[in-house]
Order: structure tokens, then sequence, then C-alpha cells
């Protein structure tokens, strides 16, 4: 069953690739450069100069190229480290994740002056991909990168999600918040975006980079208050909210704002393109495949529980394979190892155990982009066979779900899924296949 589950897993990232995403967006020929919607006039263009930035950056940037070729005179791209690609013609920078470090300082610097440098007959084409919050550090010259950090990491373990983290990003930043689009004026400019936020923000994803900006100072102030708890922000980073609540500030830019006037935005790929391919590969296989209707937020141990209660009922029904997407948060209380995909499965096999009379379905809960956290593995899985043998020579989970050591449960018992980066990223994927569900059983 297990194989099964790595299958449609892999079937879900496969059809997100940049390589196949960016060729239905962009052509070219002697006239015209087509991005999307957009026709852009050869006679009229300047300079084609790109910019890419995220986890998919690479992946996105060599896609381009395939298809513009030397129309492209410049180009930056800024990725995670071990998210490169060979053969590109362009320098590839890293910058930390997902805690910003001086690489992220030195990235934001160069997409500063790269952007500034744009002219108003040129077209920036940027792409856009998750991560790129915290590659770049784009941050004022009052706020030092470890008060920063320090920040990011309590807002991080205090489960914050990614719209409310990023809220704040946006108020801290010289790029985000649609400030990067400001910069490029008066430069056509054009965001092709892969999406990793539900529902598709645009003004969420990579904390709105080219995207005109909803929130305020106060929400951000607010969100502080309730997610930072006993922790008090250094005084470098209390002294520049204060200074952006009393106007000294401006806020981000808004709806509305003549800035963008030449900017578009364009969602190229998202979790839902993810998971109709994941239920396609899931019916070739001979399930009938059921996709949740709303993306999975909230606490991932709490989640996972609540989907094992709610399927529970649907065990019976065979030859299903249930899908769902999103992104769970963890509040981190202990001082384990993990991401919220792994605490996700590592939850469900604590229930399972707690409760032996339910059937254990095979479960995978995975990261798109191949990383789960801070580790080497984009989730787990588990199955009926899995969860007999661990039931009979332990290791005990609750422990380690205690102590949010997903990480270590699933190093010692074989769950850990591993794929390496995938150069793209659409949030998480959840695959269900109930204890009675295997195709061998319909009929």
């Amino acid at each position: 069953m297990r194989k099964d589950l790595a299958v449609i897993f892999q079937a879900a990232c496969t059809a997100v690739q940049p390589s196949s995403l960016i060729s239905q967006w962009i052509s070219a020929n002697d006239e015209f450069i087509v991005v999307a919607d957009e026709k852009y006039a050869v006679n009229t263009i300047g300079r084609i100069r790109m910019l890419s930035v995220g986890k998919a950056a690479t992946a996105m940037a060599a896609a381009s190229f395939a298809v513009l070729g030397g129309r492209i005179s410049e180009a930056l791209v800024i990725t995670k480290e071990g998210h490169q690609l060979e053969l590109l013609p362009w320098p590839v920078y890293d910058g930390g994740h997902p805690l910003p470090d001086e690489r992220s300082v030195a990235a934001a610097q160069r997409v500063n002056d790269f952007v500034r440098n744009a002219k108003e007959e040129d077209l920036l084409l940027v792409m856009i991909s998750g991560g790129a919050s915290a590659l770049l550090a784009d941050l004022p010259d009052t706020i030092p990168l470890a008060d920063w950090r320090e920040l990011t990491n309590t807002l991080l373990r205090n489960g914050a999600p990614i719209d409310v983290l990023n809220t704040v990003r946006k108020h801290f930043s010289l790029l985000k918040g649609g400030r990067l689009a400001v910069l490029a004026q008066p430069a056509k400019l054009h965001s092709l975006i892969i999406s990793d936020v539900p529902d598709d923000d645009l003004a969420v994803i990579a904390s709105g980079l080219t995207v005109p900006d909803p929130t305020t100072w106060q929400q951000a102030e607010s969100i502080l208050q309730k997610f930072i708890g006993d922790w008090r922000l250094p005084a470098s980073l209390q002294e520049y909210l204060n200074k952006g609540l009393n106007g000294g500030i401006p806020e981000t830019p808004k709806p509305g704002d003549p800035a963008f006037e030449r900017v578009r935005n364009t969602i190229i790929g998202n979790n839902r393109m993810a998971l109709e391919a994941a239920a396609l590969s899931a019916e070739q296989l001979g399930y009938r495949a059921i996709i949740h209707p709303v993306p999975l937020s909230g606490e991932a141990r709490e989640i996972s529980v609540q989907l094992l209660t709610q399927l529970s009922a649907a065990t019976k029904r065979e030859g299903v394979c249930y899908l769902a997407g999103g992104e769970t948060t963890v509040t981190v209380k202990g001082r384990g190892k993990g991401g919220r995909n792994q605490e996700f499965v590592l939850a469900a096999v604590n229930h399972l155990m707690l409760h032996p009379d339910l059937p254990c379905p095979a479960l995978l809960c995975a990261g798109t982009d191949g990383t789960d956290g801070p580790t080497d593995a984009a989730g787990a899985s588990i199955d009926a066979g899995w969860l007999q043998q661990v039931s009979n020579t332990g290791p005990d989970p609750q422990p380690f779900l205690d102590n949010n050591d997903a990480y270590a449960f699933f190093e010692q018992t074989g769950g850990l899924v591993k794929t390496g980066p995938t150069l793209t990223n659409v949030m998480d994927v959840m695959i269900l296949i109930p204890a009675t569900a295997s195709p061998e059983d319909e009929g």
C-alpha cells in the first residue's frame, strides 16, 4: 500500500514541475513575447530581464531560458541551498531557509540592485515560488539579522500560519508587500507564480513581492501580541514597529496604487493542480479518488486525528483514495526534530495505537517541495503492515509526539518519505487509503 502512496505522491509533484508549467505560459516569435494573456511587442521592449526567487527558482529560470533563450539579456536567480540546477547561463545564489541568514541579506541586496536598474522600456519577468520570504532578508538598516531570526523562529515555533507570518514579514521589509514592484518602476513587470499558500492569495505568496498589500501595521502588531507569547520583541523591532504605528514609516502600497499599473501577476501552478494529478494517478491504480473540498489548516496533530475520525466510518467503502492539500502548523513545545507532515502522521500513529479497534489506513503526508520543516524528509507514510510491526516491536509514539520529535520516531521505524528537493512547491499533499480499499477488492 505504501508503494501506491509513493506513486500517487510522485504524480502530484510531477504535475507542478516548472519544466512543464512555464512552457504553457510563455511563448515567443519575431514579433511578440507572450506571457500568460499579455502580448509584449518585441520592437517596444528594450531588454528582457529575469528575476527568479524561491525553492523552484532554478527550475523556473531554466524553463524560461528554454523558451526565450538569448532574448533574456540578464538574470538573477536566488534559491535554497541544494535546489540548484546545472547548466544555467547565470549565477545562482543561495539564501537561508527556513530562517534567513547572511546569505539572505546578500541575496536581498542583489535583488534590490537588480530591480532598481530596470528602465521604462524593459520587460522584467519575475519568477516567484514559495520560500522567497526567508531567502530574502530585506531588512531595514536599523534591524540586526539576529533580532529578525529570533522573531521569525519564535513565530514559527508558536504555530503562526503562513498568512500571519507573512503579514509581519511585509512590514519589516524593503521589498515585500509590493515594494519590489514599486522599486521596478517604470519598467513593465510580469510575475509568474507557483502558489504555496491556501486559496492562492497573491498578497501572501512570497510575502507579496509584486502585488498590493491589504494588511496594515495594526494587523502586524495584533499578530505579534497573539503569537509571541511571553517573549519580548528586541528593541530594534519594537522601535521600528512603534514608528510604523505612529506614521513614521509608510504603509505598504495598497490596491489602487499607480505603481501597479504596469504590473501583471499570473499563478501558473498550485496545490489543486497537484491534487488533480494525484487523483488521476490513483484512478490509474484502480482507486476511486475523492479530493477533500477545503485546504487543510490548523494544528497538525489535531487535524490528523479529526480526519481519521471522520474517515473511519468510510472504511467499508472499498477502492477509495482520499486526497487533501494545504498546510498545517505545529506549536513546538519539545526539543525534537520534525515538521508538520511528520507530526501529522505521528499523531495518526499515536491515535491508532490508542484505539486498536480502528483499522489502520495507508497514509502519507508530505511537502511537495521535498522538505518538511528543518529536515531532509518530505514527510512520512504508514500502512497496516508497518503499524503491526511497530506495535509489536516499538517504540511508543507518545513520548516522541510530546517532544515534537517525529523525525527520530520515523527514522527508527522506517516511515520517513525522502524525495530530495523537487524544485517545485505547492504546499503539502495528504493521501489516505482506507484499510479495506485495496483496488483488488473492487467488486
